[in-house]
């Protein structure tokens, strides 16, 4: 998904400049927009990435059957709990015996992944510059 930037330059010529030959002017991209643009991605994408292993780990903890009283599954299924919340009640939760195939989770998953995809691409777009 991600893309690399590259400096870009136009090149004009100008026959109407007061010397005797044609002067090139070259109009250069503001660096600095580009580098805040793929900052403001990496942040983006960072932050997607945590939401994703947290999500990532509570499945996996529920596909096995992890004693939600044990401190770091009790703490994650906390903090996971209102990244969840939104989806919960979409599909039916299998369960076999200790282990639930959370399909809130995986839809989350999805979800907060394309949200932050059209995030990231809406500040590509607003901070395009032409040229």
């Amino acid at each position: 998904m991600a893309t690399q930037e590259v400096e870009k330059t136009t090149v004009v010529r100008d026959d109407t400049a007061p010397n005797d030959g044609a002067v090139v002017h070259r109009k250069l991209i503001d660096n600095d927009v580009i580098s805040r643009r793929n900052k403001t991605a990496a942040i983006i994408y960072y932050i997607l990435d945590v939401i994703e292993i947290i999500l990532a780990l509570r499945l996996v903890f529920r596909l096995l059957g992890a004693n939600p009283n044990s401190g770091i599954v009790n703490f994650l299924y906390t903090i996971s709990a209102p990244f969840v919340a939104p989806f919960v009640g979409i599909f039916h939760q299998p369960v076999s015996g200790t282990s639930v195939l959370e399909w809130s989770t995986v839809i989350a998953m999805i979800i907060y992944a394309l949200v932050a995809y059209l995030i990231v691409q809406l500040v590509r777009i607003s901070t395009q510059k032409t040229v």
